[in-house]
């Protein structure tokens, strides 16, 4: 669980992250990578409102954030796409 940022009421988020690697000899870089990418994704979605969370197309917008930061933090595209397997807001 991940508070969101609130300005009066706490709201979170349960979210549950699946990382589609490019290729199968990457696995274990981006595996050795999953504290620092563990931590950018706390911080990239903690940083984000209920109402930020609410609008139609926030998800698929948060998917592409997410992916382009993880690629950022690994220096390369070794991550290819970032899945949703539980989204659930509070």
């Amino acid at each position: 669980m991940i508070n969101l940022r609130a300005e009066k009421v706490g709201h979170f988020i349960r979210i549950t992250i699946i990382l589609e690697v490019g290729q199968k000899e990457w696995a274990e870089d981006v595996q050795k990578s999953l504290p620092a990418l563990t931590d950018m994704l706390i911080l990239t979605i903690g940083d984000k409102t209920l109402e930020d969370l609410k609008r139609p197309d926030s998800r698929e917008s948060l998917k592409k954030e997410l992916l382009m930061k993880a690629n950022q933090s690994l220096n390369s595209r070794k991550i290819s796409q970032i899945y949703f397997d539980e989204f659930l807001v509070q």
